[in-house]
């Protein structure tokens, strides 16, 4: 009998808040080079806006697990086009022990859950203890005690 070992998210995953940039534009060029990773960016694929990279600023490569932190579709898993990460999302890095596609199914799979635990009256907020203390399994690795 093989039993899964688990751990909470917050162990075996590192939440990476976004920043808003301090320059957007519809267009790219000069002073916005890089893609704008939005909630309309993971969810139809493409950059509709571009961001300088500022100091502060968050960038995720492309295939990065995202989630919506903040707004209407708090919640909301995706995966980065890659760029410069705005502040309504958040990158939620694995530890090696974690693929991060098993990662974003795991997420995908617990939306419900998360969406039906909200936090904020008027802007409503995902819980950042709910998702750090949430039961991850941990892949079974041969050889691994």
């Amino acid at each position: 009998m093989i039993v899964w070992k688990t751990a909470d998210v917050g162990e075996v995953v590192s939440i990476i808040k976004g920043r808003k940039p301090n320059i957007v534009s519809y267009m790219m060029n000069e002073e916005t080079p890089h893609n704008y990773v939005t909630i309309e960016a993971f969810e139809f694929g493409v950059a509709v806006q571009f961001a300088s990279q500022d100091k502060n600023s968050i960038v995720t490569d492309v295939g990065d697990v995202l989630i919506v932190w903040d707004g209407a579709r708090f919640g909301m898993v995706g995966k980065s086009i890659g760029g410069v990460l705005g502040s309504t999302l958040a990158h939620l890095k694995p530890d090696k022990i974690l693929d991060k596609n098993y990662l974003y199914y795991f997420l995908l799979l617990k939306n419900l859950y998360l969406r039906s635990n909200q936090r904020g009256a008027g802007i409503p907020h995902l819980d950042s203890h709910l998702v750090r203390k949430l039961s991850i399994p941990l892949p079974f690795i041969c050889g691994r005690k």
